[in-house]
């Protein structure tokens, strides 16, 4: 059964660098962060992660589902904070 790990993550700058270098280095790392100012998604595939994201202000708020059990959501979170800090 599918868990949900959700978590938030501040921002400085505009919040278009921040989603530009989100999808860049999302895609390196065979991830999927679409969408544009104020929503969108973020997916890995290969993991079975998927899910979405809000802006709100300076805080990017996500809800993503994986399988569990075999992935931690500390390093599902460590791991999307790496793409965005």
């Amino acid at each position: 059964m599918p868990e949900t790990c959700k978590f938030d993550v501040s921002f400085k700058g505009s919040i278009q660098d921040v989603l530009a270098r989100a999808a860049k280095a999302a895609k390196k790392d065979k991830a999927e962060f679409k969408g544009d100012e104020t929503s969108g998604t973020f997916a890995v595939p290969d993991y079975k992660i998927k899910g979405t994201y809000q802006v709100k202000g300076q805080k990017i708020s996500f809800e993503l589902s994986h399988p569990g059990g075999w992935i931690e959501e500390e390093v599902i979170e460590s791991r999307v904070r790496s793409f965005i800090e």
